[in-house]
């Protein structure tokens, strides 16, 4: 299910005596060690348990902008990187990890512009936990698909059960593809779509699912008004998949756009509605009573402005709501800032505001949240890209998360030290991408000499035995 953040800001906030453990002491910052400029790493989030996996949709370890995914295990307060995955077909521009889900043993990676049926239509791919690895199962794509149907943009995992969006499909009225698992198998038993379905709704460009329901945002549904938008429930009926119902705010107006991001949890549904007020934005709570889903709550920032896009981002994790607001004025314009909610029988209250306390990555923080249980992540994109962990009171900051592999180069000569490297495999590739050497690391700290190589522009690829790590080096 997608239940769906270090230099430390001390946070000080009264909290109401029943409230034993919520996200709320920011723990670690979690990096990409072989991360460069423009890979979107925490582009996507999910968190199950102990593991959490990130999107990088424009990894270029399998091709330029392929995409990868990095997959975290917590072992008390540390959270530790374990493995890289990356699609075994993976191509130029896919996009893999644009989406990321995860459920038990299972994790679900979008790849809104791979080769699917046909073209570029879409695919996702699952992967299964294998022992300590995880491995890819398979690869799923519409029956029907056609180019630039985006299938993949969004999606979730709950059981046996896979939601894939594809919001473009048929000039963006869209649609959403559900898969069943029967032992290594997955097929496609359902395609959803709108009722009242029109071109441009983006219907399922947000997906989410928990046990017998599903959510699908159509941010840019007309009804009761342009771009409003809703959220489509469907409900598992007997292993057939029916439409439930059609939420809208009730005091929804022109652009405000619900539906934008959605999640579940139980008996809850939020519904992100990032355009509300002038883009200030604010995020919807509906609740199943009885069978009957109903809005409970607007949540919106205790100190919102004017394009916030609060409610871009939201995830829900029992009583706890976590919403994005990419463009928050804090410090300094569009640093972003995410928002923890709790509940109390029928009333949510606002009890964290996280910002980035790296002033370096001040810029669009809240990009993507994730919560479960008593650990959020959030996400910023700038640069490299950077996923800030927030977990109970008391835990320890652990700094930065991170693959410690260190290549240096000397500022006199052509020598180049590798640091933590050992029992690797080495790659010396050129400009044009000919594997010059290829060799193995076995020490700790490993001394390579490039003086007799042509001056230019060479990459140090270092392959562990569930890691990839490249560096740009420069030979003089």
């Amino acid at each position: 299910m997608n239940i769906k953040n270090f230099t430390t800001v001390l946070l000080i906030v009264i909290l109401p005596f029943w409230l034993n453990a919520q996200p709320y002491e920011q723990e670690a910052i979690i990096l990409a060690s072989d991360g460069q400029n423009d890979d979107m790493f925490g582009n996507s989030l999910s968190i199950s348990g102990n593991i959490a996996v990130i999107g990088t949709p424009q990894d270029d370890d399998a091709a330029y902008n392929a995409g990868a995914a990095y997959i975290y295990k917590r072992t008390g307060d540390v959270w530790n990187f374990i493995q890289k995955i990356t699609a075994d077909d993976g191509e130029v521009a896919d996009m893999f990890g644009l989406s990321v889900d995860i459920d038990g043993d299972y994790i679900v990676v979008g790849a809104y512009q791979a080769v699917g049926i046909t073209g570029n239509t879409g695919a996702a791919y699952i992967f299964k936990k294998n022992g300590t690895t995880w491995e890819q199962q398979a690869k799923i794509f519409a029956d029907d698909g056609e180019s630039a149907d985006n299938f993949g943009k969004s999606i979730a995992i709950s059981g046996d059960y896979v939601v894939v969006g594809a919001d473009n499909k048929d000039f963006g009225t869209g649609a959403a593809y559900i898969f069943n698992r029967e032992d290594i198998t997955w097929t496609q038993v359902a395609k959803l779509i709108e009722d009242d379905g029109d071109m441009m709704d983006y219907f399922a460009h947000s997906v989410d699912i928990d046990g017998d329901y599903i959510v699908a945002g159509a941010w840019q549904n007309n009804a009761p008004g342009s771009n409003t938008g809703a959220a489509y429930v469907f409900f598992n009926n007997s292993g057939t998949w029916e439409f439930y119902d059609k939420l809208t705010a009730n005091d929804a107006t022109i652009d405000d756009g619900l539906g934008y991001s959605v999640a579940i949890s139980g008996d809850y549904i939020v519904a992100g509605a990032h355009g509300d007020d002038g883009s200030t934005g604010s995020a919807y709570v509906f609740y199943n009573n009885a069978g009957t889903w109903e809005q409970q709550a607007k949540l919106t920032a205790s100190d919102a402005h004017s394009e916030d896009f609060f409610g871009k981002s939201v995830s829900i994790s029992g009583d706890y709501v976590i919403i994005s607001s990419q463009r928050h004025d804090e410090a300094k314009a569009e640093e972003g800032a995410a928002y923890l909610y709790v509940r109390d029988e029928t009333n949510w209250t606002q009890q964290e505001q996280f910002i980035a306390s790296n002033a370096n990555d001040t810029g669009l923080f809240g990009y993507c949240v994730t919560i479960d249980n008593d650990y959020a992540m959030v996400s910023t994109v700038q640069d490299n890209g950077a996923v800030y962990v927030f977990g109970p009171e008391g835990v320890n900051i652990n700094d930065f998360i991170k693959n410690e592999i260190i290549v240096s180069q000397s500022l006199t000569t052509n020598i180049i030290t590798i640091t933590n490297a050992q029992n690797s495999n080495l790659q010396i590739i050129d400009i044009s991408g000919r594997t010059v050497k290829d060799f193995s690391i076995n020490n700790q700290q490993f001394h390579l000499d490039l003086s007799s190589y042509n001056s230019g522009i060479y990459f140090l690829k270092i392959r562990t035995e569930n890691y990839i790590f490249t560096e740009k080096i420069i030979v003089k």
